[in-house]
């Protein structure tokens, strides 16, 4: 929790993005190898909040390739756990704002995720759990009714087993 803390101090957000990205690997070290005693000793919904709350003003692709891929481990492995409608809508809002992906100039550093991987890693956000198909398909629907350009839209790969 005390990690969470820095964002509620704009701490973070002042931090380089090489040492967010490392605070974000701690996180997701933390959110995958110890899910069990995070959610029993500290709860869901602060953790979510925590989390939403220090990826609010993320911008770096970098940051991104790590938050992403995050949201979606919560989304597909954390359904047993006690998530509330409440706890889905952050981490919802939390990823669909980059949507659609408008990341600016090309990177020249190659371990700096494309834009074409960053679109990749949110389609899977979305995909992670059927709570987010509710606001999934209003949201695109919407953005075709307003005419947004939707050049940077996801695509949508339909697995056959």
């Amino acid at each position: 929790m005390a990690v969470f803390g820095l964002a509620n101090r704009s701490t973070f957000n002042d931090q380089r993005p090489t040492t967010r990205v490392k605070l974000y690997e701690v996180i997701d070290l933390l959110f995958k190898k110890y899910q069990a005693p995070l959610i029993r000793d500290v709860k869901v919904t602060p953790l979510i909040l925590g989390l939403v709350s220090m990826a609010e003003l993320e911008k770096n692709p970098s940051c991104l390739g790590i938050l992403f891929p995050l949201y979606t481990h919560i989304g597909r492995n954390w359904q047993g756990c006690p998530l509330g409608d409440s706890d889905y809508d952050a981490i919802w809002e939390s990823f669909i704002r980059y949507f659609p992906v408008t990341l600016g100039g090309a990177p020249q550093d190659p371990s700096i995720p494309s834009k074409e991987l960053i679109k990749e890693l949110l389609l899977q956000c979305v995909l992670s759990s059927h709570h987010y198909a509710k606001g999934a398909v209003p949201r695109f629907i919407d953005m075709l009714d307003t005419n947004t350009d939707l050049s940077a839209n996801l695509k949508v790969r339909i697995h056959v087993a």
